[in-house]
């Protein structure tokens, strides 16, 4: 089960993705009937806002003025299929006019205007005010899962991919980090290794560690009807 709700990180495990909608949801109606201040949430992918989950979501949340958040990460890419062949709507916050609820485009490789436009919305939910839809413009720089080279994407779709990875946003907000004199290139560099190195560790107690059974008995047991 992933989550934390010491944390506020709700758990949830589903069949399919769509269904963290009503779930999210759900936990922003039990914030309302609680009068808590607190505020729900939730991002998902662009090919996710075209399931019908979703669009019973935003209505639900919208006639309720329920204190949720929705932030599309619109990366261009819904696994192998370009999101532009998919989704006829130009700008998925579009899709919010629908529902009586701002609609915010923001840059999702600027760290500062993600903040900015959430935090926004944040507010306007305590405010009792209800739900707001972000999108978050990016692109997705590699393929779907490993193993994917993404062989199915065009001369000039690769071409914007290398447009976009100069975008990292990572590179961008270390940049405005140091210019503001809050880290330095030192600092950064030192950052980088550390996080590599606890990776690389993760990877390497992966490998060591003992690996799963895969005889018949143990993968038909806990099986209802094998």
């Amino acid at each position: 089960m992933v989550g934390s709700l010491k944390h506020g990180i709700l758990p949830w495990t589903t069949g399919t993705l769509a269904q963290l909608f009503p779930i999210s949801t759900g936990a922003a109606l039990a914030l309302k009937q609680k009068k808590q201040k607190r505020v729900v949430v939730v991002s998902f992918g662009d090919s996710t806002s075209s399931r019908g989950e979703f669009h019973e979501a935003l209505n639900f949340a919208s006639i309720l003025k329920l204190p949720i958040v929705y932030v599309c990460i619109n990366n261009k890419w819904g696994e192998y299929t370009a999101t532009k062949k998919a989704i006829a709507a130009k700008d998925i916050a579009d899709r919010a006019k629908g529902y009586n609820m701002p609609g915010v485009i923001a840059d999702g490789n600027d760290v500062l205007a993600v903040n900015e436009a959430v935090q926004n919305a944040v507010a306007r939910a305590r405010r009792g005010e209800g739900p707001s839809l972000i999108e978050c413009k990016t692109c997705r720089l590699g393929g779907h899962q490993t193993g994917d080279k993404a062989l199915y994407r065009t001369k000039e779709e690769q071409a914007e991919v290398e447009a976009w990875r100069k975008k990292d946003p990572i590179k961008q907000f270390t940049e405005y980090l140091i210019k503001k004199g809050v880290l330095t290139k030192e600092k950064a560099e030192e950052y980088a290794q550390q996080t590599k190195a606890k990776v690389e560790k993760a990877c390497q107690d992966a490998v060591a560690g003992a690996r799963p059974r895969r005889d018949k008995e143990f993968a038909l047991s806990e099986v209802f009807a094998p």
